[in-house]
């Protein structure tokens, strides 16, 4: 009877997902960027016209682009420190997600 009702579930192996939540990770990096260079054309043509955006607040990049992306000088620039500090801690949050998949 068990059997019968998990049949249809979908279970994906413990690499499959720590492949995806890295993937998905990297992505996350790539759409910030990108949203950063964007948000940075449409200052330099004068778009803005609320200096007291959200977008304009150092403690949102950190939330949003885990401190890759950070506002200097009126323009979003990128932080290799924080890139290198981030991309480390994201392998080093896989290897321990997958210590605990293969554990279960």
């Amino acid at each position: 009877m068990k059997e019968a009702e998990n049949e249809g579930n979908w279970q994906p192996s413990n690499t499959f997902v720590i492949t995806a939540i890295s993937i998905c990770s990297c992505l996350d990096i790539i759409v910030v960027l990108l949203w950063a260079r964007h948000e940075n054309k449409k200052k330099q043509q004068g778009h803005f016209s609320n200096p007291n955006r959200l977008t304009n607040k150092r403690w949102f990049w950190y939330l949003v682009s885990m401190g890759i992306v950070l506002p200097r000088d009126g323009k979003l620039t990128f932080s290799l420190k924080n890139f290198i500090l981030t991309v480390t801690f994201l392998v080093l949050l896989k290897f321990w997600l997958f210590d605990q998949l293969e554990s279960i």
